[in-house]
């Protein structure tokens, strides 16, 4: 074989193992392609503490409405391999008759709903709603009642979001940033769902407890402030020496709910006494254990022991689980 037929040989064998090359290379690839990716359709049903009876639909078109927020958000984990959950998706509803959206498989998602008895009386600024149905983190951007889930993401790389969803502070002018408010707060978890799970129910449970103040023997000049935390303060008089009751927000929105559980919350309980208008300083400052879904009576007597070396007289009394009350429209569900 001669020097040209041997040089078009090797480059024959040449060409034919480097295109076996890229064809290998290219099968490779190929196998490597992710698949598409896919969604399925997932329900909600609201329940719990949470009468669904009466849809908004059949109600008087200016009757207060009740709010609902629902946040869905995706678990996964970070580069150091920590589970952390990410906004996907969220909405604000005042009809929860057909609440569906479509998740990515093979995820798991955390959903969780808040609401707010009345809130368009309470919440409501020129047609949007404040705190806790804000869409940003500093809680400027109101949201709006739209009765459909909208995906965070947004395409110039922000994320709108019900944020506050879990916090306890509402956007009120008079209970701006308290977070014990006065407020109808129902609030339900789902800690992980699967695209495949069926019946979801998220169960919303009174996240609030009641209390009435009694002050006894108060003087013509005398005034008490009450104070649980940093919620809005009672004023007790001569003329009137007794509260209604007032629906208090629980701090922690998520603590689980259990049959035969009830839980409570801590709350620094503060009494100061003024006379004709002067403070004459604290009378009371302790922590007081509130349970939840309960009405409590705290009666106060013998303020005139205040500044002696008798001690003042402080009565107080679980009065069972809250039950209908027509002035504020609160449904009652039986015991948990």
């Amino acid at each position: 074989m001669n020097y040209s037929k041997k040089l078009a040989t090797i480059s024959t064998l040449a060409v034919a193992i480097l295109s076996s090359c890229i064809e290998e290379k290219d099968l490779s690839q190929i196998s490597k392609v992710p698949e598409p990716e896919t969604y399925s359709e997932v329900t909600f049903s609201i329940g719990g503490e949470c009468s669904t009876t009466e849809t908004p639909l059949s109600r008087a078109a200016d009757e207060k409405k009740d709010i609902y927020g629902i946040t869905v958000s995706q678990w996964i984990r970070d580069t150091n391999g920590r589970l952390q959950s990410k906004p996907y998706a969220y909405g604000i509803f005042d009809n929860i008759s057909n609440l569906k959206l479509n998740l990515l498989d093979g995820y798991k998602y955390r959903v969780a709903c808040t609401m707010v008895r009345n809130a368009t009386d309470s919440l409501e600024v020129d047609g949007k709603l404040a705190r806790p149905f804000t869409l940003d983190r500093s809680g400027k951007i109101y949201g709006t009642v739209e009765n459909k889930f909208l995906i965070a993401d947004q395409p110039d790389g922000t994320q709108l979001f019900l944020f506050d969803a879990d916090n306890s502070k509402i956007g009120t002018k008079a209970q701006e940033d308290i977070s014990r408010p006065s407020i109808l707060r129902y609030h339900g978890l789902i800690d992980s769902l699967e695209t495949h799970t069926a019946n979801n129910e998220l169960e919303l449970y009174r996240r609030y407890f009641a209390v009435k103040f009694v002050a006894n023997g108060l003087r013509k000049n005398y005034k008490l402030e009450v104070q649980l935390d940093d919620s809005p303060k009672w004023i007790l008089t001569p003329e009137k020496n007794e509260t209604d009751y007032t629906y208090i927000s629980f701090k922690t929105l998520t603590g689980k709910i259990t049959s035969g559980n009830i839980i409570s919350e801590n709350a620094m309980f503060r009494v100061e006494l003024f006379k004709d208008g002067v403070s004459q300083g604290k009378i009371m400052e302790y922590n007081r254990s509130f349970k939840r879904n309960y009405k409590s009576v705290i009666a106060i007597s013998d303020i005139d022991n205040f500044g002696t070396d008798a001690d003042l007289s402080i009565k107080i009394a679980d009065e069972g689980e809250l039950e209908n009350d027509p002035t504020t429209d609160l449904p009652w569900q039986g015991g948990n």
